[in-house]
């Protein structure tokens, strides 16, 4: 049950970030979150929210697979491949890229808490 239920979450914070919903990545988004993207960068919540606010990040395509779920008690690890398009600070992109995902179980419900993506386009 919670497998299918992480899962879910995942497609939720993917059709979250394809339209920069604010409140739904708001809501899924732990307030401590850090995230290495594919540069080095680490970035928390704010500048997550940010990006999506301010148009400096537009994603047009981010279709998953090969995802893997493991559950562990209150925590879950996630690894999905991504296909994606979009823009990044006004400069399109297009790959294929690799995320890793920690989502946490916390009195208010399921959130990311941390993670990783990495260029796997070959």
């Amino acid at each position: 049950m919670r497998h299918a239920h992480v899962a879910a979450l995942e497609e939720q914070l993917r059709h979250a970030m394809l339209h920069s919903d604010l409140e739904e990545l708001d809501a899924l988004i732990d307030p401590d979150l850090l995230f290495v993207l594919a540069d080095g960068t680490v970035v928390d919540k704010q500048a997550d929210l940010d990006a999506h606010r301010s148009g400096h990040v537009r994603i047009t395509k981010l279709d998953p697979s090969d995802q893997q779920i493991a559950v562990h008690n209150s925590a879950a690890v996630v690894t999905v491949m991504m296909d994606a398009t979009g823009s990044f600070g006004g400069v399109p992109f297009e790959g294929r890229y690799r995320y890793v995902r920690f989502w946490c179980e916390t009195a208010t419900g399921w959130h990311v808490v941390g993670g990783s993506m990495s260029d796997a386009s070959e």
